[in-house]
């Protein structure tokens, strides 16, 4: 008999270990200030860490999560980049980029 789970895990995808645990303390001040922010972003299950930020780097990331979303149960994948020198259109494009390369 197969396996049968619901698909809801949350995975915040982000630029380095800085900003996971940014994120994770954001989300207690958050709490104990008791403002209400609508999921997902309470309710992140685990974060991956790209250690850099580069259109490989998320591309081949996001292709990993989209190959395992099925079998780990993942049902949304957030991404959070900082803007940097870059800028923001800069760096949405970069995401666009690697969620197509990626193929979402």
């Amino acid at each position: 008999m197969g396996q049968l789970f619901v698909a809801n895990k949350h995975i915040l995808v982000v630029e380095s270990h800085n900003d996971k645990l940014f994120i994770e303390q954001l989300i207690v001040h958050l709490k104990n200030i008791n403002l209400e922010v609508s999921p997902p972003i309470c309710n992140i299950d685990e974060y991956e860490c790209l250690s850099g930020l580069s259109e490989k780097k998320l591309s081949d990331k996001l292709n990993d999560l989209r190959i395992a979303s099925d079998k780990e149960g993942i049902s949304k994948i957030g991404i959070m980049v900082d803007a940097d020198s870059n800028g923001i259109d800069t760096q949405l494009a970069l995401v666009n980029s690697s969620l197509k390369k990626a193929g979402f």
